[in-house]
This record gives structure tokens, sequence and C-alpha cells, in this order.
């Protein structure tokens, strides 16, 4: 029968609910190493740790199980599965292994040897030579962590954190007969590593009846639990490209030479044409691609403008800020911005001179980029936005600007509810902070604040 879990020197975990045996079972004693030490608790490596190199194992270990199984086991195919959790891959390996010709099984372990039932290219589980305590021999049950290729990169240093649990039955051979008995570990949790960690499991864990070893197999069950982080997505290939070169090729912006559409964009009551490349701003902005393959498409063969002997279609846009719609144009042409500091972009915004490559707003430009759904210069604006915030510009950010980001965009609320929660002290007292108290705003962004520094403080 599968015998009696024992108790050690050590506290031991307890027994769940899982475990069926019909006898009273008592918990097992859990160590990482082959000599039990009363001086460290459960769960903690011991000095006396085996480690067992993945390409230096001992004569006496029976790494390979080929022979092994042929003779009286049988290893199935791991069952694998995989659940997201919190930008988490949870990972599920289930191994099961049957120990059909048990005398066999426990002669070898006799040898002296050790048993090490290959499950993958990163586990092993491994039977070691029987351990006695008065009538009763123990068999010592470990799991052993195999380093891989990009494991060893780290040397010694490598760490594998898993929970894992074992499970026992033993059932006479004959298929018809009802007798079986069952038993299972608690879940151990173990950070496994390429010191003193790499095995971790039971020093005392089952004891075989001798009346029974004859007619019976022994099945074991291994779940294996970890989590991953959840791959990215790969990078797109890009081929560096120098500043110049992409600066000329913002240069055909607005030159009708290279355009076959043409922009018009009404800001102020006033209109004004941008000559654009149709399948340059198509392929670089979702917006433009649905609107100019969208009902516009037809709106544009009723509106041209013919310049230097060529005819171009021509789509009305509504701009509030001509300057930063600019600076939109010239990353869709060069995938790169200028920002101004927010502390300047007041007095930019009075000034219409427009320079090459345009000098833009951080706040106009990210307001832009959500608008025309570039998420890349949408991310580089936030975090310029910011890194730049300080006590100079912060008032301006969140109470000041015309576009009131704060209110439309819950990210940068957040940001500057987080920098003006933990730099409060200096804020209170500020004269610019003091000029905006009443504002409509003001109470709901103070909330957050004042939330932020109360959990802050706790």
């Amino acid at each position: 029968m599968i015998g009696k879990f024992t108790k050690s020197r050590r506290p031991p975990p307890p027994l769940p609910e899982s475990c069926a045996d019909e006898d009273n079972q008592e918990a097992p004693s859990m160590s990482n190493s082959e000599n039990e030490n009363p001086d460290t608790l459960p769960g903690m490596p011991s000095k006396h740790a085996e480690e067992i190199p993945s390409n230096d194992r001992s004569e006496n270990t029976v790494h390979s199980t080929k022979s092994v199984q042929t003779a009286h086991s049988s290893l199935t195919n791991p069952q694998i599965s995989a659940v997201i959790k919190k930008r988490k891959l949870q990972h599920t390996l289930t191994y099961t292994h049957t120990i059909n010709d048990l005398p066999s099984f426990l002669r070898t372990l006799h040898s002296p040897k050790k048993i090490s039932i290959l499950l993958s290219e990163k586990w092993s589980l491994d039977f070691r030579p029987p351990t006695t305590e008065g009538q009763k021999e123990y068999i010592p049950t470990y799991l052993t962590a195999l380093p891989t290729c990009e494991d060893l990169e780290f040397g010694k240093y490598w760490s594998r954190p898993v929970n894992f649990k074992l499970g026992f039955t033993i059932r006479k051979l004959s298929n018809n007969s009802p007798f079986h008995k069952s038993a299972s570990t608690p879940v151990i949790s173990a950070a496994f590593d390429g010191s003193e960690n790499q095995s971790w499991g039971y020093e005392k864990l089952l004891v075989i009846e001798d009346k029974i070893i004859e007619k019976c197999k022994l099945d074991i069950a291994l779940e294996i639990h970890y989590e991953t982080s959840c791959p990215s997505v790969p990078p797109l290939k890009k081929r560096l490209v120098p500043e110049s070169l992409c600066n000329l090729y913002g240069m055909m912006l607005n030159k009708p030479q290279f355009a076959d559409l043409v922009l018009r964009l009404r800001h102020d009551g006033q209109e004004s044409d941008c000559f654009v490349n149709r399948q340059i701003v198509v392929s670089r902005s979702e917006w433009f691609r649905e609107l100019l393959n969208g009902p516009f498409e037809e709106g544009m063969k009723n509106m041209t403008r013919e310049e230097s002997g060529r005819v171009y279609p021509v789509v009305r846009l509504d701009v509030d800020d001509l300057r930063g719609f600019w600076g939109v144009m010239w990353w869709i042409y060069t995938d790169s911005v200028t920002f101004t500091p927010i502390e300047d972009q007041p007095a930019l915004m009075e000034t219409m001179s427009f320079a090459v490559p345009p000098i833009c707003s951080s706040t106009g430009i990210y307001h832009l980029s959500c608008l025309y759904l570039l998420p890349t210069l949408q991310s580089k604006s936030l975090q310029y936005l910011i890194k730049s915030l300080n006590i100079e510009n912060i008032i301006y950010v969140t109470f000041e600007d015309s576009l009131r980001l704060p209110s439309r965009y819950p990210e940068v609320k957040a940001a500057c509810v987080e920098w003006l929660g933990e730099h409060w002290d200096e804020v209170k007292v500020d004269q610019r902070f003091l000029n905006v108290l009443g504002g409509g705003d003001v109470g709901e962004i103070l909330g957050g604040v004042f939330q932020r520094t109360k959990s802050f403080r706790r």
C-alpha cells in the first residue's frame, strides 16, 4: 500500500482534503536535502541539498529512463494548459507515470541507485534509495529542475519558481479489481535555482508493503503551476535612417509635385491648403484610411484644385490647432516630432510663424494623436508630458490649458493627480494654484489628490 505520510522533526504541512486513503494519514515532511536538518524550517534550503548539474550526473544515477520504463513503468505525454490573468500567463503542466513492476522498481532502488524519470527537458522526478526508520522503509521522492540553455546563460543564478503537487494511486494490476488507495501531497511553493535548491520534495514519503507489491501498480501524477509574462508583440524590423534624410522626406510635405491630394483646412474662419501624398497618410493613420476610403471618397471627385496643370481632389477638414496639425503631418511623413517646453506653450500659440520641422505643443499633439489614431505619437507625447511636469507648469496643464486634457483623458488626469499628490505641500501654497481655486475642474481633481495623499500617508 502507499505508506502513511510520516511525521518528521519539522512541523508537517497540513494534509489537503484530496487525500483519499482509507487509513488516517499523517502529513509528509518536506525538505530539499538528502539528510534532514532539524535546525532549518520546512521549505528552507539545507546546506546538504543536492546539486545535480544537467551534464554531470553520477554513475549511480539512472538518468535515462528508457530501460526502467520498458521494465516496469510507462510515462505519458504531459498535458499543458495556459490561462492569461492580469498580464501574466499561467501555465499548468500535468505529468502521469505508471510503475507496473513494483518489485523491479524497488530492487533498482536498493542497488543502490537513484531512478530519475525524465519528464521533460526541464523536469525530472527522482526516487532515491530507501531510508529505514524502525520497521518501515521510506522512498525519498524529489522533483528536480533541469537547467535549459537559457537558464545556463545566468550561470548558477538561474531561478524557476513554481508550485507543484504529487499524487499517488496504488491499484491492482487487474483492471476489473475495484481495489485502490490514493493520496496526494500538499501544494509546495518552491524556488528552484542553480545553487542549493535544484531539488525539492519529501525525504520520507512512500511505504510499499511487501504483501501487495507483487499484485499492484503505482500511478504517479504531478502538477506543476508557474507564471510567465505575457509575450509582447514583436517590434517591426526597422532600419535606422539618418535624421537629415528624414527631414528631406518631410520636405515633400505640402509640395504639389509630390502630392496627389489636397487637405483644405478651415481654422478661425480661414482656409488653407495642405498638399499630401494619399498613400503616405493612409498607410500611417487609421483615421485618414477610414476618411479617404469611406464616404468622402465620392465627394472628392466633386471638389478639386488645379495647380501647375494638375488637378487634385480636395477634402475639407475643420482644424482647431493649425500648428498641431502641421506637427502631426510632419510626424506622418518623418516619424519625428519636436516639442516645445510646456512653460513656453502659451507664447507659442500666439505666433503663427511655422518652422521646419514644426515646433509643437505636447498637449496639443497628444490630443491630435488621439483624434487621428496615431498610438505611437500618442505614447511619445504623453511620456514627454509626464516627464516635463514641474511646479512651473502643473497648474497650466491641469487647470488652465484650453484643451482641458485631464477632463478628457483619464491617463493625463492620473498623471496630474499623481504629481500633485507627491508635491502637495509645495503646490498648496503656490499662488498660481490659489488663483484657480473655484474653477469647474478643481474640485474633481483635488478629490483625487486628497485620496492619493491619504493612501500615500498610510
